[in-house]
């Protein structure tokens, strides 16, 4: 062991400068700076002023450096301590931000490109809902799947797959198994379904995008897309009818776009059915884009085919649940599809201070001289009071809602999928990828667990709520409705003229009213020449069992008139006494709301004839026409004036009754050994074509109402 004493260690450890370090210097050999420890800001600096213990540590400190954010030239003083022109950091700076400096983040710019993907989905049954996450995680506007294997008229899945704020078109395969096209696309998107020649040999959903454009500029030119599928087994007729398919769309579009799996391996040059589909491609001026694999196997299945559209970005990627990949591109666009902010205009009903407003409605005045009278007061002093303690308010809004059913488990889920991507992407090991296509295929299994679960407890948890569980029945199963368009009065006119002219050409096919009265068919003890007068506790129990349906004409919510009834019903009553006495309806009661519905969610929206129209009348014309009703119910009720057969609109009758007194009659017949003809009558706009003259006609002779009663 070797010993050293202070002395020999104090020897080895000079401190003295080295002969050659001014050399060293003057060549620019040694350039590191001195050493300034982070937090105290002191210089180590070596001195021998003690003999005993080197120090190491300065005792002067140094001036800190500027800090980032703030003023350069508020931190330097002169070293005389002199004060200087320009601005200089006093002994005790104040720390903060001069915001003056900051540079100014860059804002992303919201891409105007249209985003689509194409996916062969080998059936969306047990991916509906990782499409549907996937749609919203890369703000898709467009998706088109090819062999979604949905059967038609089931629209479950396709509703699974579709988010909120999108819609979707859709073409099943009609026999047989497989098969299947779907566009899911943002509801901004017009997109309207093209007519096709008949097509054997494979499957064709066409249909023309107008993108959305700013009003400032003109509209942008619509582009046909051919979404495709082909299935595998080889067709001689697919040529032929893929000519005439192009003839047709090519030649009336000046922007086409073919999407879709044709099972064609166009990567093989040896292959004659793929050498056959490039030449009529190229006859048409159609351009092939996709120049990678797109199938496990890696041949380019899923193509992408334009003559003139610019398509930019086009890239292929592996979504984990198929053994296509994705084909993603952008068409660019003159406006963004983003969630735009809107405006809207609301009132605070929850708010609402219901002791001050019951007792405002106290004040109101319930006698008036006429039926117009006592609507007007009714609407003008309501509408105040709901402006008082209501007032309408505006705020800028964005609508996006994530599905209630993606949970803390589900969101850790999709985070460690996207670690798998990147780590397959980044490696290409086989072994990533197989780990990246599991975790995707557990996930996908997850997301539609979760959502069954959620669903069930929504029905689970509202026992005896009809209304519920159909709105969630037909949320499930019923197809999405087409997005509403903007109204326009241009759109007004055309629906009011054509259902004007529809009634008008129905009735007149009619004969006209006869003319002369007919005599009574049965003898009316009691004629009803004028309506009695109804009592409070009769309309409170009329609007008590009425659904708080409200109408944008009502100047209080249904809601908070049935809330406060017990304060309201002497005006509400007042009102209806005073139209039955009178046998007047003011012109205000009688003013009705039209919304014009698809008959069905699958019809042409373009089409008028596929619209049934539905008027919404105000809340106080609904309870006077109950009111109405329950009095005739009665007259008819006391005379013994209801129809043998009738089980429409009658008390503990409904369709179910009809249906049994049919079968009945039916059973009977057969038991009998007699032939059985039914005969069914669909009256097309039956409410909307009764001859007023016959209807007064048959109240008065047949039903026995004089007077106030028939007027």
């Amino acid at each position: 062991m070797l010993r050293y004493s202070f002395k020999q260690l104090e020897f080895l450890n000079s401190f003295s400068t080295p002969p050659c370090l001014p050399v060293i210097k003057e060549l620019g050999l040694l350039r590191r700076p001195r050493y300034v420890h982070r937090s105290s800001r002191r210089k180590f600096l070596y001195s021998r002023t003690n003999s005993n213990i080197p120090a190491v540590w300065s005792a002067v400190r140094a001036v800190a450096p500027p800090c980032r954010h703030q003023s350069a030239a508020s931190y330097w003083r002169c070293s005389s301590g002199v004060s200087m022109a320009t601005p200089l950091r006093e002994s005790v700076g104040k720390h903060g931000v001069d915001f003056s400096l900051l540079r100014p983040l860059q804002r992303l710019a919201v891409s105007s490109n249209i985003k689509i993907e194409l996916l062969n989905a080998q059936s969306i049954t047990n991916k509906s809902c990782l499409i549907h996450d996937h749609i919203l995680d890369k703000c898709l506007d467009m998706m088109c799947i090819t062999e979604t294997w949905h059967q038609p008229d089931h629209f479950s899945t396709l509703n699974e797959s579709c988010p909120q704020g999108y819609n979707y078109l859709q073409k099943a395969r009609s026999t047989g198994r497989g098969g299947g096209l779907s566009v899911i696309h943002h509801s901004d998107l017009e997109l309207s379904t093209q007519p096709l020649p008949a097509l054997t040999s494979f499957e064709c959903l066409a249909f023309k995008c107008k993108p959305p454009s700013p009003s400032p500029l003109p509209p942008s030119s619509p582009v046909v897309f051919l979404l495709i599928y082909r299935p595998p087994q080889p067709n001689p007729a697919f040529i032929p009818e893929m000519s005439n398919l192009l003839t047709i769309f090519c030649t009336s579009s000046a922007d086409v776009v073919i999407l879709g799996d044709m099972n064609i391996h166009v990567d093989t040059p040896s292959c004659r059915s793929a050498a056959d589909f490039l030449q009529l491609l190229d006859c048409f001026n159609l351009n092939q884009l996709v120049d990678v694999p797109t199938h496990c196997r890696g041949h380019t299945l899923d193509l992408v085919i334009t003559n003139s559209a610019l398509l930019t970005n086009l890239h292929v990627y592996d979504l984990g649940v198929s053994d296509h990949k994705a084909d993603s591109m952008e068409l660019p666009s003159s406006s963004s599809l983003s969630n735009p902010k809107r405006n809207i205009r609301f009132r605070n009903l929850k708010n609402i201070n219901h002791e001050k407003l019951a007792a405002d409605f106290q004040h109101l005045s319930s006698h008036f001289s006429s039926a117009d009278e006592a609507v007007d007061y009714y609407n003008s002093h309501l509408s105040n009071l709901l402006d008082h303690h209501a007032p309408v308010k505006t705020r800028v809004v964005t609508f996006s809602r994530s599905a209630p059913w993606f949970t803390d488990g589900l969101r850790k889920m999709k985070a460690a999928g996207r670690v798998l991507e990147r780590r397959c992407i980044t490696s290409g090991l086989t072994v990533h990828k197989q780990a990246y296509r599991t975790h995707q295929q557990n996930y996908s299994a997850a997301l539609k667990e979760a959502r069954s679960l959620f669903y069930s407890d929504v029905i689970r948890n509202s026992p005896g709520n009809s209304k519920q569980l159909f709105t969630t029945v037909n949320h499930l199963l019923k197809p999405k409705s087409p997005p509403l368009t903007s109204t326009t009065a241009e759109q007004c006119n055309h629906f009011m003229d054509y259902f004007t002219s529809k009634i008008a050409r129905i009735r007149s096919v009619f004969p006209g009213p006869p003319t002369q009265a007919a005599p009574p068919t049965c003898a009316i003890s009691q004629p009803l020449n004028c309506l009695p007068p109804v009592s409070s506790e009769e309309v409170q129990h009329i609007i008590r069992k009425m659904k708080p349906t409200t109408c944008a004409l009502d100047p209080l919510p249904s809601s908070l008139v049935k809330t406060h009834i017990t304060v309201l019903n002497p005006l509400i009553t007042s009102v209806i006494n005073h139209s039955l006495q009178t046998g007047h309806v003011p012109s205000v009661l009688k003013t009705a709301i039209i919304r014009p519905l698809l008959k069905k969610s699958t019809l042409d929206p373009e089409v008028l004839s596929n619209y049934r129209p539905i008027s919404n009348l105000p809340f106080i014309s609904k309870v006077l026409e109950k009111a109405v009703a329950t009095l005739l119910q009665n007259h008819l009720q006391l005379n013994n004036l209801f129809e043998k057969f009738q089980s429409g609109f009658r008390s503990a009758h409904s369709t179910e009754t009809a249906l049994v007194r049919v079968t009945n009659n039916l059973l009977l017949s057969s038991d009998a050994g007699f032939p059985s003809l039914l005969i069914l009558l669909d009256l097309s706009a039956a409410f909307d074509t009764v001859d007023h003259n016959i209807l007064l006609n048959r109240l008065h002779f047949t039903i026995g109402l004089t007077g106030t009663a028939l007027s």
